[in-house]
C-alpha cells in the first residue's frame, strides 16, 4: 500500500509505501479503536514511541547491571589481591620482628612458672643481657671447646 502524506516542510504531499505488516497493525488499531486512517497512524506513532522508549529504558537497564557487574568483579578483585598482599606483607613483617627478638626463659624462684625476659623490654640492655653474658661465659660449643683444648 502506498500513503500520501503531507509534511511540514515539503511543499506537495509524498507518497510512501507502507510494509504490509505495518499497514495490517493500522488497520487493527482503526477497526478495534474505531479510528480514521489518520487517527489509527497516529495511534501507531504513539505505541511505537511507547515501545521505543521501553526498549532503551531495557537496554539502559541491562547496560547499567551489567557495568555494575564489571565494577564489582574489578571491586573485588582489587580488594582480595591488596587484602592477600597486606596479610602476607604483614604477616612477614610480623614474623621478622618477632624472629629478631631475643628472649630468656627460667623459672621463677617462688612458683616455678617462667619467667620470660624479652630483648623489647626497656631493661634488656642494662640489666638482663649483662647478666645472662655474665652468667654463660663460661659456655662454649661442644666444637668450640675442643678447638679451645687443642690451642692449650
Amino acid at each position: 500500500m502506498t500513503v500520501k502524506a503531507s509534511l511540514k516542510h515539503h511543499p506537495q504531499p509524498v507518497s510512501l509505501p507502507i510494509p504490509h505488516q505495518l499497514e495490517l497493525a493500522i488497520r487493527r488499531i482503526q477497526v478495534n479503536k474505531e479510528l480514521t486512517w489518520e487517527g489509527a497512524c497516529l495511534e501507531a506513532a504513539k505505541i511505537l514511541e511507547n515501545f521505543d522508549r521501553k526498549v532503551k529504558a531495557e537496554a539502559e537497564r541491562l547496560y547499567k547491571a551489567k557495568f555494575f557487574e564489571q565494577m564489582n568483579k574489578a571491586r573485588k578483585s582489587i580488594y582480595e589481591s591488596g587484602y592477600k598482599k597486606g596479610y602476607d606483607e604483614g604477616y612477614k613483617d610480623g614474623y621478622n620482628d618477632a624472629m629478631q627478638i631475643e628472649h630468656f626463659s627460667i623459672p621463677c624462684p617462688i612458683c616455678g612458672e617462667p619467667m620470660i625476659f624479652k630483648s623489647d623490654e626497656d631493661i634488656w640492655e642494662t640489666e638482663i643481657k649483662p647478666k645472662l653474658i655474665e652468667a654463660f661465659s663460661r659456655w662454649r660449643h661442644k666444637e668450640c671447646l675442643e678447638i679451645e683444648r687443642e690451642g692449650i
